[in-house]
């Protein structure tokens, strides 16, 4: 069996800026509540888009929404347009970073990842640790291992025994021009 974090659901670290968190795998739950969130911001975006149509505008606008926006997922079609958003990243970070982070917020996530650099970094940083990284032989990039105790105790430190830490870095300083850090330290 795999060490990866999605066969493990170990949790990662990733590096935003200046500050280390440990990101889990999204489980199950964790899918649900991204596709609400999908679903809750298509409906206020369409709540948003009567103040000024018709009475007849207002009702097709509605009709269509409520017969559409519950098949809305965050990984596919509308929903992944609006995943690919600093809200929608952020809150993607976000969901996987809060199990062992109960005290960030979506909004700390996304003051992080503000510039387009550091948000395709955070989202490939994000899809190594869900999606696996491919690597060699099929094994994912991001591993982390959590220690039995660790895991036990729910603790949000160190992760003993991780991998390294995945970077995130705002502004690398391997040149104007370079792409942003992300991966591993080892150049992997």
């Amino acid at each position: 069996m795999s060490d990866a974090p999605d066969m493990t659901a170990a949790p990662a670290e990733i590096v935003l800026g200046d500050k280390t968190f440990r990101m889990a795998p999204l489980t199950d739950a964790d899918i649900a509540e991204l596709d609400n969130w999908v679903r809750v911001r298509a409906l206020r975006l369409a709540r948003e888009s009567l103040a000024e149509a018709t009475p007849a505008e207002r009702r097709e606008i509605m009709t269509l929404a409520f017969e559409t926006v519950p098949s809305f997922a965050f990984s596919a079609g509308v929903g992944a347009k609006m995943m690919a958003t600093i809200d929608g990243v952020a809150r993607m970070i976000w969901q996987g970073v809060q199990h062992c982070h109960p005290e960030v917020t979506v909004a700390e996530i996304q003051e992080r990842i503000l510039t387009p650099e550091t948000m395709t970094a955070a989202m490939d940083a994000w899809t190594l640790i869900n999606q696996g990284g491919g690597g060699k032989d099929g094994e994912a990039q991001a591993a982390g291992k959590k220690s039995d105790a660790a895991d036990a105790e729910g603790q949000g430190g160190p992760v003993p025994d991780a991998e390294p830490a995945i970077r995130v870095d705002a502004e690398p300083d391997r040149g104007d021009d370079a792409e942003p850090a992300v991966g591993l330290p080892d150049g992997s």
